[in-house]
């Protein structure tokens, strides 16, 4: 099972009403069954050498009369796993809908606890389920954007830090201190997923939140750069530094931005991988490196040109 796979369906399942939960559940055992029941259709959706559009084409026909987010759910496994896996993961899904009013109850959660790139990938499902429903690319770049400066926040408040990512607090409370942190302040998507965030991280909140910033940019053919910089950058500035960094990467860039007087001057930009640090302070700690290094050069007997 995939966990992009648990992170779409926890998202269906989250907001899907009360009453609805029995008829997806049903809907999906039924192709559940209709797959293992006929050796053909499941030889045929099996088939990872037969095209991802046919076999999206064949879950259509045969999921139309179903509910949407049932359909929804078995085209994602269809689109995000190997075709040999569809049967297992729609198995899956039929248990998940099964555990679903168990744990609006109080129950368990279905889904294990996950590794670092599990939870990731998690998020990115939760995410990309999200989105679906959103129209305008406004809302998106709103979130993106909304994503770092609350993991801005965070990083920068040991004891909101603390109490997001303390185990031993019930989930229900630490969501709530997300609730009251950005009600009113933020888009219901960015509410949801730094809650889903909260509930699925094992310590490392902050990480998790820019790397989904990321992947939201990315999905939109764009990289993310966060820049650091000893004063607030002018928009013309902006600019130029967006389309060098779109030169530089090969791709369209979002800035992230964020104002850190200690940097004295100059830009810190971290795209992806790559850091670019060309700041005061980086300088002043390499002539720092250079004058203790040419000391212990000149202690150890022997003094060498520069």
């Amino acid at each position: 099972m995939r966990e992009v796979i648990r992170g779409y369906a926890a998202a269906v399942f989250d907001h899907l009403p009360e009453a609805e939960v029995g008829e997806v559940t049903a809907a999906l055992r039924r192709f559940s069954e209709a797959l293992g029941g006929n050796e053909e259709l499941s030889r045929t959706l099996g088939d990872d050498a037969l095209p991802l559009s046919v076999r999206s084409a064949i879950v259509s026909d045969l999921l139309a009369p179903a509910p949407q987010p049932a359909r929804s759910l078995v085209l994602f496994a269809v689109r995000a796993d190997q075709a040999s896996e569809l049967s297992n993961d729609v198995g899956w899904l039929v248990f998940r809908g099964g555990e679903e009013l168990p744990r609006r109850a109080g129950g368990p959660d279905p889904d294990p606890s996950a590794g670092h790139t599990g939870v990731n990938e998690r998020l990115h499902g939760y995410a990309l389920a999200l989105f679906e429903r959103v129209d305008d690319e406004a809302v998106v770049d709103e979130v993106e954007d909304q994503l770092f400066r609350v993991s801005r926040i965070i990083e920068s408040n040991r004891p909101l830090n603390d109490t997001l990512t303390n185990f031993d607090l019930p989930v229900d409370l630490r969501e709530g201190v997300v609730d009251d942190l950005l009600r009113g302040k933020a888009e219901e998507i960015t509410i949801q997923l730094v809650r889903y965030a909260v509930a699925e991280n094992r310590g490392q909140l902050t990480g998790h939140l820019d790397w989904l910033a990321q992947r939201v940019a990315e999905e939109r053919g764009r990289r993310n750069a966060m820049v650091s910089s000893a004063v607030e950058l002018r928009p013309e500035q902006r600019q130029q530094l967006a389309e060098s960094l779109a030169r530089l990467t090969g791709r369209r860039v979002a800035l992230q931005t964020e104002v850190d007087p200690d940097l004295l001057g100059g830009l810190r930009v971290v795209v992806g991988d790559t850091v670019l640090d060309g700041t005061v302070r980086r300088r002043l700690e390499q002539v720092g490196r250079v004058l203790v290094h040419g000391t212990r050069q000149r202690s150890g007997g022997e003094e060498r040109p520069s």
